[in-house]
């Protein structure tokens, strides 16, 4: 999308089980996009198209657990 951030981060909150063997139940993904002009619509169309269609990592652990994820655009 051709998209120039000034920085991108990833921070992920899950939940793990208490009793062993400990597991992943849930997991949110927070995307973070930095930089001055950004167009969430493109940011959101780019994120969509990693985890419904490229990332093999999301579709494993969608098997496994609630995933889901957000979009954040700092300035």
């Amino acid at each position: 999308m051709r998209v120039v951030v000034e920085s991108f981060n990833i921070d992920i909150e899950a939940d793990l089980t208490e009793e062993h063997p400990k597991h992943y139940t849930k997991m949110h993904i927070i995307y973070k996009f930095k930089g001055a002009g950004l167009d969430p619509e493109k940011l959101k169309k780019a994120v969509e198209l990693s985890q419904d269609r490229y990332c093999g990592v999301s579709a494993a652990y969608r098997k496994a657990m609630e995933l889901t994820y957000e979009i954040k655009v700092l300035e």
